[in-house]
């Protein structure tokens, strides 16, 4: 088997006003264990002192390569990125977020214990103070539509960072799909899909800063609900068209819609409002589409296809519903989990 210790790895970061966090970002790449990298900085038409900052490190690491384009949005830049790159691996780091000092070197060793073509670890979340970083040295192998299973029964762990990807992942022309908010649901479906063996490695090693200003807080407040149910409608379809089993594929189309219903339950604000009413047309038609799915899938309570069921009528309702079922279960938790004090 091939030494991947020896390999040359991207390092993709778009850049878009991050100026108080770049230089972090950038020093944290830079000074990793593994040196063999080809750090790949878009700067989408900043207007902040951003551009300079970059321009600075590509005069002072030559392998930091900056390539500078007017404003097209995330998915683009990395895509400019991933065009770009000449790594046998892919990473992707947003601007304002920081790497471990052994990120790439700890995620090389599990795909060089494991084969696979696709590793990835958990995040760490930060605001001022640096990220605590753990590591465990434990992993483990799985196939693409396994991990791709577990992924979206989890429901929190979507995002393109934080992974390392081998490029032939992207010959055949996967990309981010650009115009699209919350664009890492379908991209890793697809990218999941395409990995006949992956790796999951038992460590935090990427440190996500939490903003109300980043990408993610944005939306959190602001809710970009329709966009949500469009990549979470994207990722069904293509899992229904492309899963070599159908019983499977219903399975994860029905975790696809349980996450759905979950953001409607936790949209800030109530789910009355405007955004949340635009979400909820959109998420019964969702729903409606994949009905089927639902009722074939044999991994969800039946208090859940209760919901979704409801949800094709009125999400409202389903969502009234589930906070019910959550607060009941809180309930029952606090009653049944005390210490015996027989002993």
């Amino acid at each position: 088997m091939k030494n991947e210790n020896h390999s040359t790895v991207s390092v993709v970061v778009p850049v878009f006003n991050t100026q108080e966090y770049l230089d972090n970002c950038l020093a944290s790449i830079a000074s990793q264990t593994h040196q063999r990298l080809n750090i790949i900085v878009v700067d989408d038409g900043s207007t902040d002192g951003s551009p300079s900052i970059c321009h600075a490190w590509s005069q002072r690491d030559p392998r930091v390569h900056l390539i500078s384009q007017e404003n097209q949005g995330l998915s683009r830049a990395r895509n400019v990125g991933i065009e770009a790159s000449e790594g046998q691996w892919i990473t992707f780091v947003d601007s304002d977020d920081v790497i471990a000092p052994d990120f790439v070197e700890q995620h090389l060793q599990v795909l060089t214990c494991t084969g696979a073509e696709l590793s990835s670890g958990a995040l760490v979340s930060f605001v001022d103070d640096p990220p605590k970083f753990t590591r465990s040295g434990q992993a483990r192998a799985s196939k693409g539509w396994d991990e791709l299973k577990e992924i979206v029964q989890d429901k929190d762990r979507w995002e393109a960072c934080g992974r390392l990807y081998n490029r032939m992942l992207f010959a055949q022309g996967l990309r981010f799909r650009v115009g699209m908010k919350y664009e890492d649901i379908e991209f890793t479906a697809r990218v999941y899909a395409s990995a006949k063996q992956t790796a999951r490695l038992d460590a935090a090693l990427y440190g996500y800063r939490k903003r109300p200003d980043g990408i993610m807080g944005q939306s959190q407040s602001v809710g970009d609900s329709v966009d949500l149910v469009w990549a979470l409608e994207s990722a069904a379809d293509f899992v229904a068209n492309s899963h070599p089993s159908p019983s499977a594929a219903d399975e994860i189309i029905s975790e696809l819609i349980h996450h759905g219903l979950l953001r409607l339950t936790r949209m800030p604000g109530g789910i009355c409002g405007r955004r949340p009413r635009l979400f909820r047309e959109a998420f019964k038609q969702f729903s409606r589409k994949n009905l089927a799915s639902v009722k074939r899938a044999e991994t969800l309570t039946i208090p859940v296809q209760r919901c979704i069921k409801i949800s094709c009528l009125s999400p409202w309702l389903a969502a009234v519903y589930m906070r019910f079922l959550r607060r009941a279960a809180l309930i029952a938790l606090r009653f049944t989990d005390f210490p015996d004090k027989r002993r």
